[in-house]
């Protein structure tokens, strides 16, 4: 008889269990779904951030080596300015 209790009292135990476990799914799937605008924002944010990134970095680079070449341009006409 005690172990029929105990099962019984097992079996009991493994509902509230999954009962709760359901819950807790349930409320971890209604905060994502209220995170999701959110998340997408901050993923627009994200990806304007790259972009301009990316262009300083390009405009950095090319403002870099226009002054690289004023510099090579102005050697070279010392250069032939000498006799």
């Amino acid at each position: 008889m005690a172990a029929a209790k105990n099962s019984s009292n097992g079996k009991t135990e493994l509902k509230d269990l999954d009962r709760e476990i359901d819950k807790l799914r349930s409320a971890k799937k209604q905060l994502f779904e209220k995170a999701r605008p959110i998340n997408d924002e901050l993923e627009g944010i994200r990806q304007r951030e790259q972009e301009l990134v990316e262009k300083r970095h390009r405009l950095t680079n090319e403002q870099h080596y226009r002054e690289k070449h004023q510099q090579t341009v102005h050697r070279l006409s010392v250069l032939e300015a000498q006799p």
